[in-house]
């Protein structure tokens, strides 16, 4: 009984192994180009295109994660758009030395691929921390910008600057103990009860590595964010696929953006792309469609 399953053990390690490997000869195949590029203060920003298209669609992961995040999309519409990945400063392999974690500095690292790039009808999906980054982005690309999509994302929470003294309480446990601190909070805010527990191991551990200064730094420009006036510039559409993990509203986009349509998907916590790709590529694909169709009746 033993000896079978560990044989059990080893096929499953095996079958995961196989469907890794298959997945990544799948990015390759549609992977067209992949370098750094400065953003406004110098910072090396690391980006992958992927596809080919007229309309192309940028992707910014959320605080304390990296592009990775979304290989799950890029099989799905590399067929056909232009698909841009990036890990924004601090992340994945983009440059650390910068000194102001701000919205708006984010934003430049966005604004630096696409430009890069030459995207052309740009759909900016951004999950968590990314909305308010592809916003900001959007402030500084309007004549490529045709839609912003939020994953979890463009609630209050995102859109509500806290007061110094609400920030300031905010961060004492994270001072006290960021490691401690920051599995905690991930465990208790990002997942709901049906989520994978590998799954949810595997990110808690990606998110604990990053250092304290960019974390914190992030997290404390986060908390001073406000977006309604950049909402206002915009005038874009913004639609969301949002969770019921924890009660949310969207009061301040709703109010200023120029039109806010939002998807639920029941059951999941924070990494919706991850944990149902399959409904989050298809509310998604619906979402490119009407912003491809809007920018042709402007």
């Amino acid at each position: 009984m033993k000896s079978c399953k560990h044989f059990s053990i080893l096929a499953l390690v095996f079958l995961f192994a196989l469907l890794s490997c298959q997945r990544q000869a799948g990015l390759n195949a549609l992977l067209i180009e992949e370098g750094k590029v400065l953003s406004a203060d110098g910072i090396p920003i690391h980006y992958k295109l992927y596809g080919k298209g007229d309309v192309s669609l940028v992707f910014v992961h959320d605080w304390c994660t990296n592009m990775t995040y979304w290989e799950k999309q890029i099989p799905s519409f590399g067929v056909n758009y232009k698909v841009a990945t990036l890990d924004l400063a601090g992340h994945g392999k983009s440059g650390q030395d910068r000194t102001a974690w701000t919205m708006e500095a984010f934003a430049a690292d966005v604004a630096a691929v696409v430009d890069k790039l030459d995207l052309k009808q740009v759909v900016l999906i951004g999950h968590g921390m990314g909305g308010p980054v592809i916003l900001e982005a959007a402030r500084l690309i309007p004549s490529r910008s045709i839609g912003l999509v939020g994953a979890d994302s463009f609630t209050d929470l995102y859109m509500d600057a806290l007061n110094e003294a609400q920030i300031e309480l905010s961060l004492q446990p994270w001072r006290e103990d960021y490691q401690l601190q920051m599995r905690e909070f991930v465990r208790l805010s990002y997942f709901s009860p049906k989520s994978d527990h590998d799954v949810m191991k595997e990110i808690i551990f990606d998110m604990v590595k990053t250092p304290p200064e960019v974390a914190l730094g992030a997290l404390v420009e986060l908390m001073r964010y406000d977006g309604a006036d950049s909402l206002n510039e915009v005038q874009l559409s913004v639609k969301c696929i949002q969770t019921d993990h924890i009660s949310s509203s969207f009061e301040i986009t709703e109010a200023n953006a120029k039109s806010v349509w939002v998807d639920y998907v029941e059951g999941l916590g924070h990494f919706i792309m991850l944990e149902d790709s399959l409904a989050f590529n298809r509310f998604l694909a619906g979402y490119i469609s009407e912003f491809v169709m809007e920018s042709y009746q402007r």
